[in-house]
């Protein structure tokens, strides 16, 4: 038994650092490479549109989560604040001519060139965007990030607004 005893914190010892070694080689989620479209005409791949040191990335799903967005984006005040956020629209791969369609329906609704320029759509399967990554869920939910203008994503959040997550968010973009 005395044994045991001994053993017992050297097993435990030996597991916690194998799961914190195990946990440092986990790499942290990267913003895709993937092809998009700017409201505004351009087609870039989408991380050469991350030029500040860390903006807000709002990603959606479907329409109808555009008011999800759109009340991430007054309650964060981003405009005002100055914070640089770009609107990512995950559609699926779809017919072109269905492809030209939204992105006209998207100019028409976005009168700011400026704007234009932060909010791409890419027509790349939801579940294939989601698993590059390592985002959870099935496109039901936004996904808000905090991306690094490396790629890294260093915050990641889901769901409708709370001021509890918009602590969250704007803790992390002053993080040093």
């Amino acid at each position: 038994m005395r044994s045991l005893l001994i053993r017992m914190p050297l097993v435990t010892s030996l597991v916690g650092c194998w799961l914190l070694i195990a946990a440092a080689q986990t790499p942290e989620p990267r913003w895709p490479d993937f092809d998009a479209e700017t409201v505004s005409g351009r087609t870039v791949r989408l991380p050469d549109l991350l030029t500040s040191t860390r903006t807000v990335v709002l990603i959606a799903y479907s329409e109808e989560q555009q008011q999800d967005i759109d009340r991430w984006m007054i309650a964060l005040a981003v405009r005002t604040r100055g914070i640089a956020w770009l609107q990512v629209a995950v559609l699926g791969k779809i017919n072109p001519f269905f492809q030209n369609l939204i992105l006209s329906g998207l100019r028409r609704a976005l009168p700011d060139k400026a704007d234009r320029e932060r909010v791409a759509v890419t027509f790349v399967e939801g579940d294939r965007f989601r698993r590059s990554m390592g985002l959870g869920g099935e496109g039901r939910a936004i996904h808000v990030l905090v991306v690094e203008r490396s790629g890294t994503v260093s915050l990641s959040l889901d769901g409708a607004y709370t001021p509890e997550k918009a602590s969250q968010l704007l803790a992390a973009l002053s993080a040093p």
